[in-house]
């Protein structure tokens, strides 16, 4: 409808809606996501594997502590206090395109999962840019290069 619409008017119109068009498109394919993933320490070996099965080899993890569900523990020892219930945890943090979310996401709930509390959370966010210092590459291509 939109189509015949400019179809109907002038040429400038035309060449306007074909522009707006492939603007979408284009903002579409390289739409970047990031992923914030918390999984167990004695999983990240075999996420790490899962991510590089799907060619998603490049991401920045961390060693946190934290608790949830379980709570933590203190438990004292020659007047030190320790906390022993905290589980140890890795955060992972994953730039992607929008095409490679969803293969991200499967691939860590697929090597995270004991099913049992604790697994950890996946959060996803929205990223306006991204820039490569190196090469000057943007969005899809500073990564995927």
């Amino acid at each position: 409808m939109i189509v015949n619409y400019f179809q109907n008017k002038s040429t400038n119109n035309l060449l306007v809606f074909r522009l707006l068009s492939a603007m979408y498109f284009y903002s579409k394919e390289y739409n970047m996501k990031k992923i914030e993933a918390i999984v167990r320490a004695s999983r990240f070996d075999q996420v790490k594997e899962a991510l590089s099965k799907k060619d998603i080899n490049f991401f920045t993890f961390y060693e946190v502590k934290g608790y949830g569900h379980q709570k933590g523990k203190n438990l004292s020892y020659r007047g030190a206090i320790y906390d022993v219930g905290y589980i140890a945890r890795f955060k992972l943090e994953i730039l992607v395109s929008e095409n490679f979310l969803k293969t991200a996401i499967n691939a860590i709930t697929e090597s995270a999962k004991t099913g049992e509390k604790g697994d950890g959370l996946i959060i996803v966010t929205s990223v306006d840019e991204v820039y490569n210092i190196r090469t000057g590459l943007t969005n899809g291509q500073a990564i995927n290069n």
